[in-house]
């Protein structure tokens, strides 16, 4: 019962994504099960559930990022219950992590964005298609953020979308000259695409605003056109986003911004991929480097 509640309040109150709520539902889950186990309900909000919990997680034999997102799961779902006045004490809330080997992530080459963005033609969905890499790449956006922006959402003077991002948070992104052209190309296509009044600005051919599965789509079509076999996701682009700004000399702070990010450790892990910049600008401002 009170399962349903809390994932009806990171739906809707939240303004969680469908997927973050799916892995909250199958953390809670697992933690059913554990409870049914050991015959504990979720009033027995003490030290003792609370090492059998971390006994039972940790033999799982699963990631320490799995292990950390149970954590995480059940750490907000006892801060709900708390102010619900169903348990009395947030049992989760000073259990620390375990450790997470952070993976540099991967980013596209120049080469292979020259490629990628050289290769549609003026056909409506080719243009449509352009528009969806170009905000991926200009902006940063997650894909659930780019498939969820509304005509309303866009400044057009200043080239710059409001965007609702994780947590129901607010933010501002920007867009580049060259995205402002093929954007005025596209709001001619999207008239044509248009069936019935809605104000999403990304939409398919039967009208109706695009999907993320169609943006995946989308990247894989063009990926096969150009004969790129790199794995390249909607997010590659938003690390790719991050990377290039970095070593173009934008401190973390404000690509921790930009991409909406809650804590700036996360943020951090692009500092990985830019040690060539950090090298060149010690070569360059160092005095005994020269």
């Amino acid at each position: 019962m009170y399962e349903e509640e809390f994932l009806n309040y990171l739906k809707n109150i939240r303004l969680y994504s469908k997927k973050t709520v799916a892995s909250y539902e199958y953390d809670l889950k697992d933690y059913a099960l554990f409870l049914e186990k050991n015959n504990l309900t979720i009033k027995d909000d003490n030290d003792k559930t609370l090492k059998l919990y971390l006994n039972y997680v940790y033999d799982k034999k699963i990631s320490n990022k799995s292990i950390s997102r149970h954590l995480s799961s059940l750490r907000t779902y006892y801060d709900f219950l708390k102010k619900e006045n169903i348990v009395t004490e947030n049992i989760f809330k000073n259990v620390n992590y375990p450790k997470i080997e952070k993976n540099i992530p991967n980013f596209i080459s120049h080469d292979k964005l020259n490629e990628i963005f050289t290769s549609f033609n003026d056909s409506d969905l080719d243009i449509r298609n352009r528009l969806v890499i170009e905000l991926l790449y200009a902006t940063g956006l997650r894909v659930g953020e780019l498939v969820n922006i509304k005509i309303k959402d866009i400044d057009f003077g200043a080239q710059s979308i409001k965007v609702l991002g994780k947590g129901s948070k607010e933010r501002y992104v920007f867009y580049n000259n060259t995205t402002k052209e093929v954007l005025k190309k596209y709001l001619v296509v999207r008239k044509k695409l248009q069936k019935k009044a809605n104000d999403y600005l990304l939409l398919n051919d039967k009208g109706t605003p695009i999907k993320e599965a169609s943006v995946r789509k989308i990247i894989q079509t063009t990926l096969m056109k150009c004969g790129i076999k790199s794995k390249i996701t909607p997010h590659t682009f938003r690390h790719t986003f991050a990377t290039d700004l970095l070593n173009q000399g934008l401190d973390l702070v404000n690509v921790k911004e930009l991409l909406g990010h809650a804590s700036l450790n996360t943020t951090s892990i692009y500092t990985h991929i830019t040690n060539d910049r950090i090298k060149e600008v010690y070569q360059n401002t160092h005095p005994r480097a020269k």
